[in-house]
């Protein structure tokens, strides 16, 4: 595996271009100058891939602003659909007016619940037939959900929350088999949303579940000399069954740091050794459940 490899397995989150975004966000939403400097960095450092969705804010016109500027940018854009009784070729013809495109890499239902009721399926399919999307997709959070999508053989990508707190040994084999079945498998919210950059003191209303867990994973990663931002990206990375990890930011020099934390090495015994913290209330790992007040 080389450093090369690795920058093309990144996919670039695009929620931060649309609203601030991130429990350690500080800075907000970047303006359409810097959201174009992060564009410019994210081609120049071989990150290809764009995730957005029609519910973040105004990102998909940003990217869209981005894009009639600059008609050579060959990014692979990923969009998610949240059914509100628009038909699905409406939808769509209005994300792509809106990015200046006349296709997109894969379209994905940002909301299980819609995918379970088979909200528009068939549609989606059509569209997938007629060249306007090459893959489909579900966005979905727990196991249980993860496995009913892995038996749907007309779903090409599967995206799930992954990271040091959350990547247990079920969710694992599940993402195994996506893989071996042929499915792209993209994790997100590696940094659980900032929470890993806080410190246990920081750490206010009902998250302070996490902060033994939390304290513990600072331990750990000193020990190897590593900081926050190497452990959490690496240690998805370093999976062979993930095919993209999409991390977010607010300022493109944060891209380059991201990259620059990448690292061909990493340690089975320090993967061990985080994947032993000790969760105590699972429902943490979703953000919608936090009450930081």
């Amino acid at each position: 595996m080389t450093t090369v490899v690795l920058h093309e397995r990144l996919a670039l989150g695009t929620a931060q271009l649309g609203f601030s975004y991130g429990i350690n966000n500080k800075t907000g939403k970047p303006d359409r100058e810097e959201a174009s400097r992060i564009l410019d960095r994210a081609l120049q450092l071989q990150i290809q891939t764009l995730d957005s969705a029609e519910a973040y804010g105004d990102s998909l016109s940003v990217i869209g602003s981005y894009l009639k500027a600059n008609p050579e940018a060959q990014f692979n854009i990923i969009s998610k659909f949240i059914e509100d009784g628009q038909s699905m070729q409406e939808k769509l013809k209005s994300s792509l007016n809106t990015l200046h495109r006349r296709n997109i890499y894969a379209y994905l239902y940002h909301r299980f619940a819609d995918y379970k009721a088979g909200k528009s399926k068939s549609a989606l399919l059509r569209l997938k037939e007629s060249g306007k999307i090459a893959k489909v997709g579900v966005s979905v959070y727990g196991n249980d959900e993860l496995e009913t999508v892995l038996q749907d053989p007309e779903m090409d990508i599967i995206q799930i929350p992954f990271n040091v707190f959350d990547s247990s040994p079920g969710k694992r084999t599940l993402m195994e088999e996506a893989k071996r079945s042929g499915k792209e498998v993209h994790v997100r919210s590696v940094f659980l949303q900032g929470l890993f950059f806080k410190g246990p003191k920081e750490l206010t209303g009902n998250l302070t579940g996490l902060a033994s867990s939390l304290h513990e994973f600072h331990h750990i990663i000193k020990q190897y000399d590593m900081d926050i931002l190497q452990a959490c990206l690496n240690h998805a990375l370093h999976y062979p069954f993930i095919d993209r990890v999409v991390i977010g930011v607010e300022k493109s020099v944060q891209l380059e740091q991201n990259v620059e934390a990448l690292s061909l090495q990493f340690p089975d015994e320090l993967i061990k050794q985080l994947e032993s913290i000790v969760i105590s209330d699972s429902i943490l790992l979703n953000p919608s459940n936090w009450k930081p007040a």
